[in-house]
């Protein structure tokens, strides 16, 4: 995995190879605050899992398994496009652009807030 928040100048990089990453490598994360970034606004949310998906298919030239990410929103976020032009990102970790993030059900039916998934094929 490689890759970078901003360069010298503080620009936004490419991002991570979304090919290349895996559940491993946001194990460590967990808990933690990410960065969403949809429609031109950033909001903080929290990492509540990433589950390797074996029964999901992976795309063409993926190897590694597939697999999905659970993010818990703080506050009162509601700017979600969902049409693949998200990024997701945390300082020390990298980038990772263009996702498609969806909004789901909570986990359990006493989990409270917005919930929202990423999944990696």
């Amino acid at each position: 995995m490689t890759g970078s928040d901003t360069g010298p100048s503080g620009q936004a990089q490419e991002g991570l190879d979304l090919g290349a990453v895996s559940a491993a490598d946001f194990q460590d994360h967990i808990t933690t605050e990410f960065q969403i970034v949809s429609q031109h606004t950033t909001h903080p949310i929290e990492l509540v899992s990433a589950e390797e998906k074996p029964e999901y298919h992976a795309g063409l030239g993926i190897k590694r398994t597939p697999f999905v990410l659970l993010f818990k929103v703080s506050g009162d976020f509601r700017e979600i496009a969902g049409d693949g032009s998200e990024a997701i990102h945390k300082e020390g970790f990298g980038r990772l652009n263009r996702l498609h993030v969806t909004r789901v059900v909570p986990p359990t039916p006493a989990s409270e807030g917005v919930f929202l998934e990423v999944c990696f094929t």
